[in-house]
């Protein structure tokens, strides 16, 4: 992914909080003392942020108390009054228990739900990130599925690394350990006809031994090819392969599978990602995680290693809309390049959040001016200061859309009549 970056859901609300003022996000624990009730939340601990014995002013009226756990959960209620001294704040509206010792709560200057919709409305249509995903027959060919449910393994262990130095592109790879020598994990089968071209492509990142890429013929129970990293041109950065076969598949078969090996019995190899495309043809399947034709901004070919040779535009190409649910999109090309592995450059929405919990890689530079514009945009009218933030938070989110490519612009590509 273009974009590195991991924020939870809940350090975005305090940094959104934090954008109006110092300490405009406070948070604690209910002592469950003299004076609680269904509307008043008491706290005097010692480390209280709504407690104090000399300051007398009101600072949370108007904001919005938020209980995150224990009693009243969920619930929050705008402040009506409060009282520095008695550590309490008392809500315009009843919850639907007494507060007590078990009951955790923030402070903010709006409420919850308005900053989640914001924050989710930048995410989700506001802003877009950049991300590449490998056009290939093999199910988890790009290595992005959670598990390791499409792979077998045959004296060896298999899993999913995320590891900086075993990923070129993507955000994993598939770690095969061997067991015994010449062990080995293998794709689910891809249905093919006899006869057919195909050619594949294998990066990856050697910990120790020797990585072999199979071509098996599942109906022979033969392989049709293979290839180690012994046999091809080490890449100057030590460990790093690259292995491309370009096969015909024999007579009567009518499925194949992809091993990935390695050659000694403590062989340790991560496989960045499989590559298996049919030759000469102008039709391919987009990965199940692209949803819309509209995500597709670019196709691009790269004839070498992901980090060291520039990209081949696609040309003119076309993307058909899904056929129905759990279908995947299929991107029409008017050339196709022998020597290289096929992509979609895609500019697409953050997931929104939910939970506290809930982790968003949106650079949190962007996120948070962008949520504090949403909140604000309807209030600039108010008063010079409101209008002033605002102004401020838009520059800054305009400025952060630059860095991080937001505009999504497909670019007016002629229809050129395909050569079949």
């Amino acid at each position: 992914m273009a974009i590195t970056d991991s924020n939870t859901l809940l350090v975005c609300i305090k940094e959104v909080c934090q954008r109006f003022g110092f300490q405009e996000f406070k948070e604690g624990t209910a002592d469950g003392g003299s004076g609680s009730s269904t509307a008043v939340l008491v706290d005097q601990t010692a480390d209280s942020e709504i407690y104090s014995t000399y300051k007398k002013n009101q600072d949370d009226v108007g904001h919005w108390l938020y209980i995150h756990a224990g009693t009243n959960s969920g619930s929050e209620r705008r402040i009506g009054s409060q009282s520095m001294t008695a550590g309490s704040v008392t809500c315009e509206r009843v919850m639907g228990s007494a507060f007590d010792n078990t009951s955790q709560y923030y402070v903010m200057p709006y409420s919850r739900a308005q900053i989640l919709d914001a924050i989710n409305e930048v995410l989700g249509a506001r802003a877009k990130y950049e991300d590449w995903f490998l056009v290939t027959e093999l199910v988890d060919g790009d290595m992005r599925a959670s598990g390791v449910t499409d792979w077998t393994d045959s004296n060896a262990s298999s899993s999913k690394v995320t590891t900086l130095a075993d990923r070129q592109m993507g955000p994993q790879a598939l770690r095969v350990e061997n067991s015994s020598a010449n062990g080995y994990t293998a794709s689910t089968a891809i249905p093919t006809a006899e006869n057919t071209a195909y050619r594949i492509e294998a990066v990856g990142r050697s910990a120790s031994g020797v990585a072999n890429l199979i071509v098996w013929d599942d109906t022979g129970n033969v392989a049709i090819d293979s290839v180690g990293s012994d046999e091809v041109q080490p890449n100057r950065q030590a460990g790093r392969f690259r292995l491309v076969l370009q096969i015909t598949t024999p007579d009567d078969c009518a499925s194949l599978s992809i091993r990935l090996a390695g050659e000694e019995s403590d062989a340790d190899i991560a496989w960045n990602y499989v590559s298996v495309i049919e030759q000469g043809v102008y039709e391919y399947p987009l990965s199940a995680e692209i949803e819309n034709p509209d995500w597709v901004y670019e196709m691009k070919w790269r004839t070498g290693f992901p980090r060291s040779s520039p990209p081949v535009p696609g040309g003119w190409f076309q993307v058909d809309p899904t056929l129905g649910a759990g279908s995947r999109l299929v991107v029409s090309l008017d050339e196709w390049h022998r020597d290289g592995t096929l992509w979609a450059v895609c500019k697409y929405p953050y997931p929104t959040l939910s939970a506290d919990t809930d982790t968003t890689f949106m650079p949190i530079k962007w996120l948070v001016p962008g949520a504090v514009r949403e909140l604000l945009r309807d209030r600039a009218h108010q008063s010079d200061e409101i209008a002033q933030q605002l102004r401020r938070a838009s520059g800054q989110f305009r400025r952060q859309s630059r860095l991080n490519r937001l505009r999504l612009s497909r670019k007016v590509r002629p229809k050129a009549p395909f050569h079949r």
